[in-house]
């Protein structure tokens, strides 16, 4: 599900957007062992805190804005992990494609039995 608007810092953040931004949030938090942001619709500090902290630990930004954007660095590195069924964490940079729509390197695409 795509967001219509920006989510996080200074962001439009429409309620709609915000609940599919933390929910897409939550599946990172979750899987690093870090504490779930509630799924409230409301992007307040702790929404804004975790955009930040992925933007600077997957995406290795070294100025974390703290706000998505629909079709953005940070929505469509988020969109695709979870779409190719990857890990949440840092890639790696050096193989991956030019192309800020990479996935994961552990994410591997088997043909049908």
């Amino acid at each position: 599900m795509p967001i219509g608007a920006s989510v996080g810092k200074n962001g439009v953040n429409d309620l709609a957007d915000v609940l599919v931004v933390q929910h897409l949030l939550n599946d990172w938090l979750g899987a690093t062992g870090q504490k779930p942001l509630p799924t409230s619709g409301e992007c307040g500090t702790r929404t804004i805190a975790a955009i930040t902290a992925y933007q600077a630990q997957v995406l290795d930004a070294a100025r974390p804005d703290g706000l998505i954007g629909p079709g953005g660095r940070t929505w469509l590195a988020r969109r695709s992990r979870v779409r190719n069924g990857g890990t949440p964490t840092r890639p790696d940079i050096r193989t991956a494609p030019p192309s800020p729509t990479w996935s994961s390197p552990s994410a591997t695409t088997s043909p049908p039995s």
